[in-house]
């Protein structure tokens, strides 16, 4: 495991997330390795289905490893190779996540798998990588039958308006998503 961590080739995290003007949540982008920073834990059976469902639905053979673990401040993804790699997320932001929208989890569960996925292309930056991921996002919500509202609403309820110097504003990324849900 510490190996295959170790190799990682792209790290990302969804770093922005605004509940209420008054209470915000900015993760951190960390990926702890066993004994580094906390444990990880086999993922739920929820989101070994919401990885498995976006791969079906994308028509996508991988072999993604999915955890859970509080070192992580929402979610992250590492690829190790093409179609292969792992998510690491916090069961308690996404318990958060689906108390603001049921469909916020599953969104950032594809988002996660459209960095494992994604082309090489969007390495280029991470603003591309992150729109990208928001794409396939997109395109998995719109295939597993997602309302366009469901949809928009998912990533509104996860990012603050302002962006960052890794993740774009929140107006550029559900316009990603927009474009990858019209277009699949």
């Amino acid at each position: 495991m510490k190996s295959f961590l170790s190799k990682s080739i792209i790290l990302v995290c969804i770093l922005a997330l605004s509940i209420t003007p008054a209470l915000s949540f900015v993760g951190v982008c960390a990926f702890s390795q066993p004994g580094v920073g906390g444990p990880l834990v086999q993922g739920s059976g929820r989101a070994f289905q919401d990885v498995e469902t976006a791969l079906r639905v994308l028509n996508v053979r991988g072999n993604i490893a999915i955890y859970q673990s509080h070192s992580v401040g929402n979610a992250a993804a590492s690829v190790s190779g093409p179609n292969v790699g792992q998510i690491v997320y916090n069961p308690d932001f996404m318990g958060k996540m689906y108390y603001l929208n049921q469909w916020a989890p599953v969104s950032i569960l594809a988002h996660e798998v459209g960095h494992i996925i994604g082309p090489s292309v969007w390495s280029v930056d991470s603003w591309s990588r992150e729109l990208g991921a928001d794409y396939v996002s997109g395109c998995a919500l719109k295939r597993m039958g997602v309302s366009f509202s469901d949809a928009t609403a998912a990533l509104n309820s996860m990012f603050s308006a302002f962006g960052s110097p890794s993740h774009p504003d929140t107006p550029s990324r559900i316009d990603a998503m927009k474009k990858g849900y019209q277009e699949c």
